[in-house]
């Protein structure tokens, strides 16, 4: 007899039957995980982003604005191209702490319904993948 006869479909309906159950408490995790989240960020936004953050982006979004006042707006006869270093700096630095605002507001505001989200979808199938395993 070979090893698939005495193991049979039991053997593979038990590992089928674990794997599910696996799944669906990772499932359950990352839904509640996702649901505690979005209490946490909602309640504790400077985990996020500190008030030293805001601060450097209000300076950087105010040295952004006193460089192009400064040195005006180009017009056609201008090079357009050829900024002041100091503006292209502040706006690189400007950037950059955009970057990280948005991914703050992401993570505030988008983090805990994904996490919802992918945690119902798997919770469901792996909770219709145990129901059938077990029978």
């Amino acid at each position: 007899m070979d090893s698939l006869s005495t193991n049979g479909p039991n053997a593979e309906r038990t590992f089928a039957h674990r794997l599910c159950l696996g799944g669906l408490i990772l499932a359950v995790a990352l839904l509640l995980g996702g649901l505690i989240w979005g209490r946490v960020a909602a309640n504790s936004p400077h985990l996020l982003w500190s008030a030293e953050q805001a601060v450097e982006y209000e300076a950087a979004n105010n040295a952004v604005q006193a460089a192009h006042s400064h040195h005006g707006q180009p017009t056609e006869d201008d090079h357009a191209g050829e900024d002041s270093p100091d503006l292209a700096a502040a706006e690189q630095k400007l950037d950059a702490l955009k970057a990280q605002l948005e991914r703050a507001q992401y993570a505030q505001n988008g983090l805990g319904p994904l996490l919802t989200r992918i945690g119902l979808a798997g919770a469901i199938a792996f909770g219709i993948g145990y129901l059938v395993s077990r029978s």
